[in-house]
């Protein structure tokens, strides 16, 4: 077996122990690596945004995977039985989330296998579905956010509100709290929204693809 797979298209041209790239088409992942047994390694690359069911199941020697931030949606038992995890990546801030996605580690040692986080996420993730049963979750990926700005969105704290500008019209602006629970989901009528902040404390203000780490 070849060391990459380089593209994906109607059919799968090559299997290695490391999956570094697949085609910049391609936008979610099937179970193309399903009981392969031979994968050692997986960098899901960032032009993916979904994981389909059972994408990784079965792959016993599979130790690590790393997972863009540009992914929403992981459905369940995708690492199901992948007894040699011992480090998972996950690049996004606000954890997927995995309610309506059961078992997606199922077998998988979450005493021995250590999930690495952005930094200023573990407490989200300490408190979402599935991924708070890891016993070792680890900020050490830089986050991909500051304390005001990202790109072109800018937040500011005033009178108990989070003062968001920089949206397109139309986007959707959610802000979390540091559970990781939504407490504002609404599209933007306009480039500038105020949200109310029920209590001081850190939330993560999400406009289309980037996010504002905020202190209140």
């Amino acid at each position: 077996m070849g060391s990459i797979l380089p593209s994906v298209g109607t059919h799968l041209s090559g299997v290695g122990t490391h999956l570094s790239s697949v085609g910049t088409h391609l936008s979610a992942m099937g179970t193309l690596m399903s009981s392969c047994t031979g994968l050692t390694s997986v960098t899901i690359p960032s032009s993916v945004t979904s994981i389909k069911s059972n994408a990784f199941d079965n792959c016993t020697a599979l130790t690590s995977v790393i997972i863009p931030s540009s992914v929403s949606y992981i459905g369940s038992l995708i690492f199901s039985d992948c007894v040699s995890l011992s480090s998972i990546s996950t690049n996004r801030i606000i954890p997927v989330d995995l309610s309506s996605s059961p078992s997606v580690f199922n077998n998988v040692n979450k005493t021995t296998c250590t999930l690495h986080v952005p930094v200023g996420s573990k407490t989200l993730y300490q408190a979402a579905d599935q991924w708070k049963d890891f016993t070792s979750i680890v900020e050490d990926i830089p986050a991909a956010v500051n304390n005001t700005t990202a790109g072109t969105l800018k937040v500011n704290i005033q009178n108990g509100q989070a003062v968001i500008s920089g949206i397109p019209v139309g986007e959707a602006v959610t802000v979390y709290n540091q559970q990781g629970t939504a407490i504002y989901n609404q599209p933007a009528n306009s480039g500038t929204v105020a949200v109310s902040l029920p209590a001081h404390g850190v939330y993560v203000v999400r406009v289309g693809l980037e996010s504002v780490k905020v202190v209140y």
